[in-house]
This record gives C-alpha cells, sequence and structure tokens, in this order.
C-alpha cells in the first residue's frame, strides 16, 4: 500500500485492471490509494473514481515498459581506399594523406647509411653539439638558438666542406668539428656559420699549422626527406610521432635566508616536459 502511494507520488505509478465480479464491469488506470473502504483510482481516460473496495478486484497489475535506453552510435565504417599511395601501420593512404604527412614530418627524420632515423624530439629540442659525439645519424645543431653560443668557419676546406669553431660561454676551449654541404657563397674563412640543422656522421682528420694529425666530429648539413624517400620510410615500418612541449606551474618547498635562522618557505617553478602522440 505505502509502495503504490509513493509511486503515484512521484509520478511512477503502474497501470491496474480493476473487475466487479457482480456486474461484470472491467476497469483499466491507477491504483491511487486504498482509503474508506474505497480504491481511489484514475482511468486511462483522465477520470477519477471511488471504487467499493468489497466489490472491486485488483486482478493484474501492468509494469510501464521502461524507455528504451540510447543505442550506442554505431562504429563508422572504414573508408575503402582505392589505389592507395602508401600503407602505414597497416592501413591504406592517400596521396593527399601522403602528401600533407610528408610536408610535416620530412624535416624530423634522418636518412642515414640507408635507415631512416626519427628525429622529432631533436627537431623539438634543437639538441646542441657539444665535446663528446652523439650517436650517428644523430641530428645536431651549433648555435641551438642559444645566444651564448657563436660559430664560425675557422678554415674553408675543398669544395663544400668546412671546419667550424663553435665558442660556448663558459668553457675555456672551442669545440672544433667538420662539415660538410656547406654553400660555396658562405664558405669563407671567418665567416659566420648558419645555425642549420647537422647530422653527426663520425670523425674527421685533418693536418694542423705545426703538421700534427688532429680528428674532430664531422657532420654534413641535413637536407628533408623527398617525398619517395618519406614514402620509402613509411614502408619500412618508420612510426611517425607528434611532439609539443607542455608548461605547468608548481609550489616547491624552499631555504629562505633569514639570518642566523633561515626559514622553510614556498617558491613558484615551471615544470616542462614534452608530450607524445603516435600518428594513427
Amino acid at each position: 500500500m505505502l509502495a503504490l502511494i509513493l509511486a503515484a507520488a512521484l509520478g511512477a505509478q503502474p497501470s491496474h485492471t480493476f473487475t466487479n465480479p457482480t456486474t461484470g464491469e472491467v476497469l483499466k488506470g491507477t491504483l491511487i490509494a486504498r482509503a474508506g473502504g474505497y480504491l481511489h483510482v484514475k482511468t486511462t481516460d483522465g477520470q477519477k473514481r471511488q471504487l467499493p473496495a468489497a466489490e472491486w478486484r485488483v486482478i493484474a497489475i501492468e509494469r510501464p515498459k521502461p524507455k528504451p535506453t540510447s543505442r550506442p552510435k554505431p562504429k563508422p565504417k572504414p573508408t575503402v581506399v582505392k589505389n592507395p599511395a602508401v600503407v602505414y601501420r597497416g592501413d591504406p593512404r592517400t596521396e593527399a594523406w601522403l602528401k600533407a604527412t610528408h610536408i610535416e614530418f620530412c624535416w624530423k627524420i634522418v636518412l642515414h647509411k640507408g635507415r631512416f632515423i626519427e628525429s622529432g624530439r631533436e627537431v623539438l629540442t634543437k639538441a646542441a653539439i657539444w665535446s663528446d659525439p652523439p650517436e650517428p645519424g644523430a641530428l645536431r645543431w651549433a648555435v641551438a638558438g642559444s645566444r651564448f653560443r657563436k660559430a664560425k668557419i675557422f678554415q674553408a676546406l675543398q669544395g663544400t666542406e668546412a671546419l667550424i669553431s663553435l665558442s660556448v660561454a663558459g668553457m675555456t676551449e672551442d669545440i672544433l668539428f667538420h662539415v660538410k654541404r656547406v654553400a660555396l657563397a658562405h664558405n669563407i674563412d671567418g665567416a659566420t656559420f648558419r645555425d642549420v640543422p647537422l647530422v653527426y656522421v663520425g670523425r674527421y682528420t685533418y693536418t694542423t699549422a705545426l703538421g700534427a694529425p688532429r680528428t674532430v666530429q664531422s657532420y654534413i648539413i641535413h637536407r628533408p626527406l623527398t617525398l619517395e624517400q618519406f614514402k620509402k620510410a613509411l614502408e619500412s615500418g618508420l612510426k611517425l610521432v607528434r611532439r609539443k612541449k607542455v608548461k605547468r606551474k608548481k609550489k616547491v618547498r624552499t631555504i629562505i635566508s633569514g639570518g642566523f635562522r633561515p626559514q622553510i618557505g614556498w617558491r613558484t617553478v615551471t615544470e616542462e616536459r614534452i608530450v607524445e602522440e603516435l600518428v594513427p
């Protein structure tokens, strides 16, 4: 009884069938309450009636059908690519996709001795040249956009080769390295060396002015992949990665000098990390 009254009050009312065994009359509606010897009923046509409980019986309760839940959206059918330009990660890709992706990634892939190397992280951070050589095929920059680093042509060699002198603030000795593919118009002793991406290829030995041999790092100016080379890189199984720098501020505990009794305080620092996402 109480459940039916509460259901009526909340609007979640089940439908009932009432019958009078004496007269054979049948009604359909909702039982609102039992009180004072009567069945208080709201019929399906909206009328409110009081049926004598001694004469009427509730013979069936029809629960309202639950509302259908929203069906999950069907997964889109995979696009059928006719005459694909390339297959990347097992999926055929169109010519338009290949060209657009080539424009985005042609500078971020190094071709070194027939091997394709994904170098997007080095491009994003502008990895700098230091005294210790990197791995073969690594991408590096001389100045790396820093005002504390300066590079100039120490000695122009035959053709498009040159020895580059790199001075770094705080270092007592310049870093000397060898570069190929220097433009002839810029390959002049003492000229500023442009901050271009360089691929480490190994070591180079030359003879100093005193006649002694000296071995230095050797680089070649990086060139972007052609469309055909980029296609071969994808066909070899190379995976493309998109990266971006994300900064966030946080508070850290620090010591604040306060005379003889240092105090612990807080300061705000900025953290930077690189977020990577594999190209689907």
